[in-house]
Order: structure tokens, then sequence, then C-alpha cells
């Protein structure tokens, strides 16, 4: 499943028992909002037992983008999943370092083979 809107695209898979939102351009808030009902829509139906969100595409994030982003794994982890973040870019990385409360509680991985790794051998 994709979720498009004429300035993003945000791929939904899923692998195993996890689903994978792949972000791959920026974000605004319609398709936010679209990814953030999808994804917990997908989670409950097909009981998923976790969740990896990809940033390895996204090279420019604010801080409301990030906390809607955020806010959506947080429910995920209400619904009972796990939850990491995988493929934080450097310049991504700095500007996450300064919003440190809305991440805390995450895991990161360099990238989502990592996160699938981790998730199915913990």
């Amino acid at each position: 499943m994709s979720l498009t809107s004429g300035h993003a695209r945000v791929g939904l898979t899923i692998s195993r028992d996890t689903l994978i939102i792949s972000v791959q351009v920026e974000l605004y808030n319609d398709v936010l909002h679209a990814l953030q009902n999808d994804a917990l829509s997908m989670m409950q139906k097909h009981h998923l037992q976790a969740l990896i969100l990809d940033l390895s595409h996204v090279h420019l994030i604010d801080y409301d983008i990030a906390k809607q982003l955020a806010n959506t794994l947080v429910m995920a982890k209400l619904l009972g999943a796990a939850c990491v973040i995988a493929g934080i870019q450097p310049n991504i990385a700095a500007a996450m370092s300064d919003w440190g409360d809305i991440w805390q509680g995450f895991t990161t991985v360099r990238h989502v083979d990592g996160g699938l790794t981790l998730l199915h051998h913990a």
C-alpha cells in the first residue's frame, strides 16, 4: 500500500508480523493524518506485533512532523506493538537530539533489516 499526495509518498508494507512505514520524501499534514489512520488500522486488522518507521530517505524534518510521527509510534505502542526507528540520517539525528523528549523510549537501528532482526530475535 502507498499513500500519495501531490508531494509525498509513504509505503506501508507488512513483513511477517511487522508493519514497515517507509517515508520516501517530505511529509505534509494530510499525508501524515492518512498515514496515522492507515497504519493503526493495519496494525489492528492484521494483528501486527511490531512497527518499523523507516526514515532512511528523509533528509529534512521539522518539529511538528517529528511530533506527529512520534505520536503515531506511541499509538502503535498502546496497541501493543514494539516500535523501532530505522535509517536516521546524520542531519536528522542532529535535529532529533534537540527534541529528545518526543523520541524517548524508541529503539533506533541503522537499517530496516536490522530492525527486523532485532524485533524477531528479541
